[in-house]
């Protein structure tokens, strides 16, 4: 994992953890997938990175950990093609 990455990773678990968010596995791949990607991922991409990872991985926790990541202001929806929104 590059050092920047790592940086990110370790920042963004710092403030789920004061945010009273559970820190489990499967967000940890989550967020990962998140932030290695340098191209807008959908939820579903997400979610099939993570699932490679952690097989029996919920969309749920996906878009879940998505919402959070928004609300906290790491991630914007972007909507590139009808009702498909893209981070």
């Amino acid at each position: 994992m590059e050092k920047l990455l790592k940086k990110n990773l370790e920042y963004t678990v710092n403030l789920i953890q004061e945010n009273g968010l559970k820190l489990t596995k499967q967000r940890k791949a989550i967020l990962e997938a998140f932030l290695i990607s340098k191209e807008h991922l959908s939820a579903e991409d997400i979610f099939l990175q993570a699932k490679k990872k952690y097989p029996n991985i919920n969309l749920a926790t996906v878009y879940r950990t998505l919402s959070w990541l928004k609300k906290y202001g790491f991630a914007h929806a972007h909507y590139f093609l009808p009702n498909k929104a893209c981070l």
